[in-house]
């Protein structure tokens, strides 16, 4: 650490280098480019001055929240109610009357207004006062508002028949009334095209030429069924092996079933490894297994994807082979390839927690029975580790092999 100047505020501070680098600044304040600086408020309800840092376009009024609640209690805001007139300090901000007897009262009461268009007196209650009541009745409020600007009507003449009609600015009618819209695209001067199915010349109007294929609703339906049929594919059933006909899109698959019932049909599967017969949905392909933990046993046979020989090598070097014996979830055990050599060799099975076997060589992978020294117990395996017995250099698997061969004779 050493001693540096801040470049901003000029002040004497301890500097640790970070990141390859020497700090310019002695706090998180003096390296903001624009640092806030308090400014001095005046409390409205203490009269105190106190200074915070600016918060927007907002001024404090008050230095702290016992101030603020104060103030509040001291000065309630008042309002007065719709119904009696008298002032009340209301508790929710849409309260309009000071008590639920003013309320059921403003309910039922109102005043008279004088109606805008035809002078005539009518009662009308808060609510409706509220909402700007001017008319008396609906008669007097339809010419009210067709009176504003934005309702009033403008002259539009009708393209086929050449009347003058009213219609709103907004609105972008061509004709009159529906006659003289059927008339005009029956109006020769169209576009003649020939129907697909019947043969017949049709004339339609130059914005129809696009859309309209046939001549009516007859052909119209019949193009749809030859388009239809021309899609039709010939398929055969996976599951009752019947023929039959379907529609094949660009992006549907090929259907694999007849019907509904076929599909949801389920077919009797063997599993591969243990033989369990199960039902499951009919597939085109015939599910070999019954579980994942069949799955998993299953793809390391032979012919499986994960198959190697049923040999596997671990990094210590030793190689394990696999046995027909298998653990309660069906996964198949695996034993020490050398072990399984020597027993062949001798033929009987070794104690598995007696009997080590030694590698002359020094090399676990090379499992030669010239390279194996079968112990006759763990301590001699031990004493020939820490060297109090000398490491043998010979092979004693044959001398095992021909001393049971004898007592095997040798027994009635």
């Amino acid at each position: 650490m050493k001693e540096a100047v801040c470049e901003r505020c000029g002040k004497v501070f301890r500097a640790r280098m970070t990141h390859g680098r020497w700090p310019r600044f002695c706090s998180r304040k003096c390296w903001s480019p624009n640092p806030k600086k308090k400014q001095s408020y005046v409390c409205k309800s203490c009269g105190k001055s106190f200074s915070r840092l600016p918060r927007g376009k907002a001024k404090r009024r008050f230095c702290s929240r016992e101030c603020a609640s104060e103030a509040k209690r001291k000065q309630p805001q008042t309002r007065n109610c719709e119904n009696c007139g008298k002032p009340y300090v209301p508790k929710r901000k849409t309260s309009r009357f000071c008590s639920l007897e003013c309320a059921w009262k403003a309910q039922a009461t109102g005043k008279n207004l004088v109606c805008a268009v035809c002078g005539k007196t009518f009662w009308a209650t808060l609510a409706r006062q509220r909402d700007g009541a001017e008319c008396c009745s609906t008669a007097c409020s339809a010419p009210l508002r067709e009176s504003r600007t934005d309702r009033q009507l403008i002259d539009n003449r009708c393209e086929e028949c050449g009347t003058t009609f009213k219609t709103r600015p907004c609105d972008k009618r061509r004709f009159c009334s529906k006659a003289c819209a059927y008339s005009a695209r029956r109006k020769p001067g169209g576009v003649d095209k020939t129907c697909p199915v019947c043969g017949m010349v049709f004339r339609v109007t130059p914005c129809m030429a696009a859309a309209r294929v046939t001549c009516g609703a007859t052909c119209r339906d019949k193009l749809a069924a030859m388009r239809k049929e021309a899609k039709m594919v010939d398929g055969v059933c996976a599951r009752c092996g019947k023929a039959f006909r379907y529609v094949q899109h660009h992006h549907s698959k090929v259907q694999l079933f007849c019907s509904a019932k076929c599909k949801t049909l389920k077919a009797i599967h063997k599993c591969r490894v243990c033989h369990k017969v199960v039902r499951r949905p009919f597939s085109a392909g015939d599910p070999q297994f019954c579980s994942r933990a069949c799955q998993k046993i299953g793809t390391r046979f032979s012919g499986g994807s994960q198959w190697n020989g049923g040999i596997s090598r671990r990094p210590d070097g030793r190689v394990y082979v696999i046995t027909k014996k298998r653990y309660d979830n069906g996964a198949a055990k695996y034993a020490l390839h050398h072990r399984r050599l020597v027993e062949r060799e001798i033929g009987r099975s070794l104690d598995p927690n007696g009997h080590p076997i030694i590698h002359l060589n020094g090399d676990r992978s090379d499992n030669r029975l010239e390279n194996l020294y079968v112990c006759a117990d763990r301590s001699e395996a031990s004493r020939i580790g820490f060297g109090h017995i000398s490491f043998p250099r010979l092979s004693n698997v044959k001398q095992l092999a021909n001393a049971y061969a004898a007592i095997a004779k040798a027994k009635p």
